[in-house]
């Protein structure tokens, strides 16, 4: 099999453990989705884009980045939408993108540009460092009650359930 190269799962709340609502990407450039998705969703994924990440967040919200910059959304949080605005017209396009089923979110900018909205505030304090020291955050990634994980150039860092902790840790070793 070829190698995952990006996987977004369903965020929204409650949703049933056998909801099939998820999007799988190869290195090989193959790529599925499940019976699930949401019809505005499926809908982009069916046109033939050249698909670069899908972000899925709660209350149907998704995100669909291409290769050429484009972006396709519907039902983003709040002012999300603004945000994802200032990413494409003055920071060279959205990198990644993060929704919690709890309302809080984030968006990075190709420019390293970030904004974020009730984050938790151990992930607001290493954004605002990383700011400073002018470095990338990479990607983060939310999970409901403060949960947070945020890779950046020099570090990694989470806070999570102990499993995840326990896991992460072996893993680094």
């Amino acid at each position: 099999l070829p190698r995952v190269s990006f996987v977004a799962l369903s965020a929204d709340t409650y949703a049933a453990w056998d909801k099939e609502e998820w999007y799988v990407q190869f290195a090989d450039g193959s790529y599925s989705w499940g019976t699930d998705t949401r019809p505005g969703l499926y809908d982009v994924l069916s046109q033939g884009h050249d698909v670069s990440g899908v972000f899925m967040g709660p209350s149907g919200a998704y995100l669909v980045t291409t290769s050429d910059g484009g972006v396709y959304c519907d039902r983003l949080p709040g002012d999300m939408e603004d945000a994802v605005d200032d990413a494409i017209e003055e920071c060279g396009g959205v990198h990644t993108v993060a929704m919690s089923p709890d309302g809080s979110w984030f968006v990075g900018a190709r420019s390293r540009n970030f904004w974020r909205h009730e984050v938790h505030p151990s992930l607001e304090t290493l954004l605002e460092t990383e700011r400073k020291r002018r470095g990338a955050v990479l990607r983060v990634r939310l999970g409901c009650n403060g949960t947070f994980y945020a890779e950046c150039e020099k570090r990694t860092v989470w806070r999570a359930q102990a499993g995840f902790s326990e896991s992460m840790l072996s893993f680094l070793g």
